[in-house]
């Protein structure tokens, strides 16, 4: 009975494991970050802009999964940085909007993701 057990456990495990896999959410989302992590401190704090609402859920989401795709490098919510990760997903920013909130491309990483920076020290 043991091994008849088994081999239903093991039919089983094979019907479902490729249906858990396509409900990764996590690895697809920091996938958009291994470009960027190469050309970050290995430590310390930058900022935070993304063009998804504060209050949403899904934005929360994004930071978090961000903390997480970045970690050791500390990120926090805000442009007061002398470094700041772009997290867009509609569109990127335009140039008036960047430059009234006192920012400039350092580098456009692709997919949503910048690294912007002070037009003057914070």
């Amino acid at each position: 009975m043991g091994i008849a057990v088994q081999g239903v456990l093991i039919d089983r495990y094979h019907v479902f494991t490729p249906r858990l896999r396509t409900l990764d959410l996590v690895t697809p989302y920091t996938d958009r970050f291994k470009a960027l992590k190469g050309r970050l401190p290995g430590r310390g704090v930058v900022g935070y802009w993304t063009d998804e609402q504060v209050t949403d859920v899904r934005s929360l989401m994004g930071f978090v999964l961000t903390q997480y795709a970045l970690a050791p490098l500390v990120v926090v919510w805000g442009v007061d940085r002398p470094m700041i990760i772009g997290n867009f997903h509609e569109a990127p920013p335009s140039a008036e909007l960047l430059a009234k909130r006192g920012l400039r491309v350092t580098c456009d990483l692709g997919n949503g993701v910048m690294i912007l920076s002070p037009l003057s020290p914070p």
